[in-house]
This record gives C-alpha cells, sequence and structure tokens, in this order.
C-alpha cells in the first residue's frame, strides 16, 4: 500500500528535471478553500486574501467554504468527500495533525494517512499572561507567588478546551516549575479575556496575538512566550527557554492540505501558486496585523515537521498523564 511518505518521496523524483508549472496547468475550473472556522476570524481574513491572489494562477475563481466544527471533523468531511484534482483544499493549524490525535481515541481522519502536507502558510507563538495586578514581572516571581497560594493562584484561562495545545502548554511549565496549575476553558478567547481582566483569573495561556494589545495597554503583562527565540512583535518578552524552561517550546502553523489521493502534480502546482501567494506584500502584510508571519515551505519540508512534532506531542502527552477522550 502506498503511504504518504511514500507519495512524497515519489513526488520529488517524478518530478526532476521537470520545468516549472504553468498557469495553463492549473485549474480550469473554481477551486474552494475549506476552512473550520466561522467567518470574520483572523485566519478566515488571511484565506480569503490567499483566495483573491490564487484567482486566475491558480484557477479562475477560488471561494472560501467555511465549516466549522467539533474537532475539524466537519472542514476534513468536506475535503475528503471532494475529488483528489485540486480543486478543494483545506487550511487548518498542524495542531489537528501532531497533537489531537493524542487526544482524542475517534477522530474522523488518521492524522498520517488521510491528508497531504502541501505547505505551512504561518506561524505563532503562545504567551503566558498574567493581570496587572499580580505581583510578578517575571516567570520565576510568578513561580514564587502561585506557590505561595497554590489552590488560588494556580488557576490559569485557557482558550478552547481541555486537551488542547494551551493546556499543555500550562502543564509543561508546571511540570518544570514544579508547581501545582489547574486548566479554565473557555470556549472563546474573548470570554477569557475578559475574566483574565476581571479578576476571575489570575493568568491565561493563548495565543499572543490574541492579548497584545491588553499588554501593550498595560492590562495584562505577558510574561513569557513560547517560541525559541523571541517575538519580533513583543521583544521586549522574554522566552520560556529564557526563563530556565528549556522544554517549553511550541509554536502552531497554519498550513494547507490536499486530501489523499491527489497526484504529485496536483500537489507542486498548488504549491507553487502558493508560494507566489505567500510572497505577495498584502499576505504578509495581513499575516502581521495578526501577529503571525507569513511562510511557505515545500510538501516534504511541511511533512518532516508534521512527523517531528507528532512524535514530539506523544511523548510530552503522555508525560503529562492526560487521557485521551472518546
Amino acid at each position: 500500500m502506498t503511504t504518504r511518505r511514500n507519495f512524497l518521496v515519489a513526488l520529488s523524483a517524478s518530478l526532476v528535471g521537470v520545468p516549472s508549472l504553468s498557469r495553463a496547468q492549473a485549474l480550469s475550473r473554481p477551486a474552494r478553500i475549506v476552512l473550520g472556522y466561522p467567518p470574520g476570524g483572523s485566519i478566515d481574513a488571511v484565506a480569503r486574501v490567499l483566495a483573491e491572489k490564487l484567482r486566475n494562477n491558480y484557477a479562475p475563481a477560488v471561494v472560501v467554504e467555511n465549516r466549522p466544527g467539533n474537532r475539524a471533523a466537519v472542514v476534513i468531511q468536506g475535503l475528503m468527500s471532494a475529488p483528489p484534482d485540486g480543486s478543494v483544499f483545506m487550511i487548518a493549524p498542524h495542531s489537528i495533525t501532531t497533537v489531537w490525535p493524542h487526544v482524542y481515541r475517534n477522530l474522523s481522519y488518521d492524522a498520517l494517512k488521510d491528508l497531504i502536507p502541501v505547505t505551512t502558510i504561518s506561524h505563532f507563538d503562545f504567551s503566558f499572561v498574567v493581570r496587572a495586578d499580580i505581583p510578578a514581572t517575571t516567570l520565576a516571581e510568578y513561580v514564587d507567588w502561585a506557590k505561595s497560594n497554590p489552590r488560588q493562584n494556580g488557576m490559569f484561562g485557557i482558550t478552547g478546551a481541555v486537551g488542547g495545545t494551551p493546556h499543555f502548554i500550562g502543564m509543561l511549565f508546571a511540570q518544570s516549575a514544579g508547581l501545582q496549575l489547574t486548566p479554565v476553558p473557555y470556549k472563546g478567547t474573548v470570554q477569557g479575556i475578559q475574566d483574565l481582566l476581571g479578576g476571575q483569573t489570575p493568568a491565561w495561556v493563548g495565543p499572543l496575538g490574541d492579548i497584545e494589545r491588553f499588554h501593550r495597554a498595560g492590562k495584562v503583562r505577558v510574561l513569557a512566550t513560547t517560541g525559541q527565540k523571541r517575538s519580533r512583535f513583543l521583544p521586549q518578552v522574554p522566552t520560556f527557554v529564557e526563563g530556565g524552561h528549556p522544554g517549553v517550546v511550541v509554536q502552531e502553523r497554519f498550513g494547507i492540505w490536499l486530501r489523499a489521493g491527489a497526484s504529485a502534480t496536483v500537489v507542486r502546482t498548488l504549491n507553487k501558486a502558493l508560494q507566489d501567494a505567500l510572497e505577495d506584500a498584502e499576505v504578509r502584510s495581513l499575516c502581521e496585523k495578526f501577529t503571525s508571519e507569513a511562510g511557505g515551505s515545500t510538501p516534504e519540508q511541511f511533512e518532516s515537521i508534521i512527523r517531528q512534532e507528532h512524535a514530539r506531542w506523544g511523548g510530552i502527552i503522555k508525560s503529562t498523564g492526560y487521557q485521551p477522550e472518546d
């Protein structure tokens, strides 16, 4: 049976010496981008600009189809029910292939078999944040403060359910610091930040872009970010690594996938069109507006990232004692 890894090896080999793919080789009919988020959010905005940049360069028209649903089941169903000819592709966070397979027993897809990675499109850091009135300006000071009253001080809000990336960032930090931390999940980012600002929770873990403006306004204090190096959006804020917690290095990547069965030519054609779109100043500027950095990859590079992160997160989640859900 042909595995996805064998497919990608064959993709590289089959295209050696093949000239660059031209517009004439792209689709002659409209294409759809399926997205597991409702209209109006940051990734929806990026998807719509990408769709415009792909128009006439990849297909005569490209539309965004929003399919929000539990555990990405709805959007992946939309992808898997489409023909594998490149006319339908998906934008999603790479955690659906790296984290979720270790968290949920009954996903509707096999992360390493059913989806073909085409390219990354952007990446961003997460942040660890405290209210402005918390007597801590560094991670070390926060650890001392939290240990003084762990039941009350050890709560932290998270974007999304228990079992998501922000939850495990908190658990990694707790393990490293010898803390007892309790996640408080919120269905939406807005409610979580409102409770942080309102004093219901002392700390919060979530995407840097969701909290940056409150940090700049002095309403909260970002104590650390999760990148390997400091975020260029808040260069004055140290990383967890700098704070003495080298295991807390996490970045989320949004990427584009095709369904299994797409040919090497389809993958490479879409990748080429997307690379051109991601170099566009409007796309890069929009990503920066949402505190993320645009950046593409080859299918092979994205595949390598996914496999490495899939293995890494398996170990992380097992170390926390988290039990997979049905």
